[in-house]
Formats: C-alpha cells, structure tokens, sequence
C-alpha cells in the first residue's frame, strides 16, 4: 500500500472497510468492479494491463 500511495502522491491510503462499502460504492462484496462503477473513483492499475491493451482483438479501452 505504500508504493501505491507513493504512486498517487498521497501521504498513506488504505482499503475501504467492508461495513462502508456498499454505502460507498452502492455495490455489495463481490460485486464491486474497479471499472464502470456508478460513482467515480480513482483507479489504478497494474502496469501488465498494458499487455492486454498491445492484442489485437481486445475490447479493453481506456
């Protein structure tokens, strides 16, 4: 969580608790994607996301 943090140049960050998350997000455990959620949310991702991004026939866009 450091390097993350680090990453988004904020001093510290941490998960959301469960017992906030569907207050939140408006999605239960389980069903909360990192991606086309209802609110907006920073989101980041791992750099081999990249990799999907190089095929040919991928439908990921960013």
């Amino acid at each position: 969580m450091k390097k993350v943090a680090k990453d988004c140049e904020e001093k510290n960050i941490d998960l959301l608790p469960l017992s906030e998350l569907e207050k939140e997000t408006g999605y239960i455990r389980g069903g909360c994607s990192p991606v086309g959620m209802k609110k907006l949310f920073r989101t980041f991702f791992d750099k081999g996301v990249e990799k999907l991004l190089e095929r040919k026939n991928t439908k990921i866009k960013i």
